[in-house]
């Protein structure tokens, strides 16, 4: 389980593992798709070795910050 920021219900939610959609191990880290209570989904890159980690959302706009504090940056969704 993980908390996420969300930009379309306003609220910080927490992502139980009947949320999760999909996983999968990416050049850019693991990638976890999750969809919100609210019905948006989300994309969460994190690991080890991930380039940019953290939480972005169908806009593409990175919200909160990755375990670990570190930033999130811009990305395709």
């Amino acid at each position: 389980m993980f908390a996420v920021d969300c930009p379309t219900c306003g609220a910080r939610r927490l992502v139980t593992p009947q949320r999760i959609l999909a996983m999968q191990n990416a050049a850019d880290g693991i990638r976890v798709y999750f969809s919100c209570v609210c019905g948006v989904v989300g994309l969460w890159i994190s690991g080890r070795t991930a380039s940019r980690p953290g939480v972005y959302w169908p806009n593409g706009t990175p919200t909160g910050t990755a375990p670990g504090g570190s930033e999130p940056g811009q990305v395709a969704a």
